[in-house]
């Protein structure tokens, strides 16, 4: 789970600056089967579940 702050944000500014790109960016990594945003006042929440032979180590490099 990645959690961002925004401060004072609304969630429509909050999922287009920081939730979208940040869930974008996470589908690239190796072993990523799912990604999940969600997007409330100044914060964000972004949920990576990885195949299960995923070696998480390497998954964070």
């Amino acid at each position: 789970m990645i959690k961002t702050s925004f401060p004072g944000q609304a969630p429509q500014v909050v999922e287009d600056q920081i939730t979208y790109p940040l869930t974008r960016a996470m589908l690239s990594v190796p072993g990523a089967v799912t990604v999940r945003g969600y997007s409330f006042f100044g914060d964000s929440y972004v949920y990576v579940i990885f195949d299960d032979n995923t070696d998480l180590y390497w998954a964070r490099s």
